[in-house]
């Protein structure tokens, strides 16, 4: 039984992580229309940066409070970088 450990339930559980579902169906969606080149190493090359950008921009217009988590940490990393490059 679901959510009888914990009493988090299967409801719940799919309520904080619908969003999540959406936008990795919009990546895989967006795979799937970019897998048309004939090219796989082209394929390959552009799928990879390019489906992690259109899957933040989707968390992004969701608004999945991760992804703003997620961008402070990159944030502070590429700031702490840039502090001992100078």
């Amino acid at each position: 039984m679901p959510g009888k450990l914990f009493n988090y339930g299967a409801f719940e559980q799919i309520k904080d992580i619908y969003k999540i579902i959406i936008a990795t169906g919009v990546m895989v969606a967006f795979l799937s229309a970019i897998k048309v080149m004939q090219n796989d190493y082209l394929v390959l090359a552009l799928g990879i940066p390019a489906s992690t950008i259109v899957y933040l921009v989707s968390l992004h217009v969701l608004k999945v409070g991760e992804v703003y988590e997620l961008i402070d940490i990159l944030k502070a990393k590429v700031n702490s970088i840039k502090q001992k490059v100078e």
